[in-house]
């Protein structure tokens, strides 16, 4: 975020790290982030970078071990199968 010149008064990291794992959790990428006021336009920026960072360095948090797991489930088609399983075992 220093990089950035990140007012953090304005954006708390605290905050910032909830915004981005709540998209990830719900999802949603940076580019698919809800930006609706300058506010949340700039915590979508910001998670544009977390994840571009991220990548430059190999790592991943686990949100974002959770968000590729669904993703590969919605591309193999077999989130349903997972659901079915899961909820036939309990």
């Amino acid at each position: 975020m220093k990089s950035m010149n990140v007012d953090t008064e304005k954006y708390e990291p605290k905050k910032v790290q909830w915004f981005i794992n709540g998209h990830k959790e719900a999802g949603r990428r940076a580019r698919d982030a809800e930006a609706f006021d300058e506010y949340s336009m700039r915590m979508a920026e910001l998670y544009e970078a977390y994840d571009a960072q991220c990548q430059r360095e190999g790592v991943a948090d686990f949100p974002e071990l959770l968000l590729r797991s669904y993703e590969c489930c919605i591309a193999t088609n077999r989130c349903a199968s997972i659901t079915r399983t899961a909820s036939s075992t309990s």
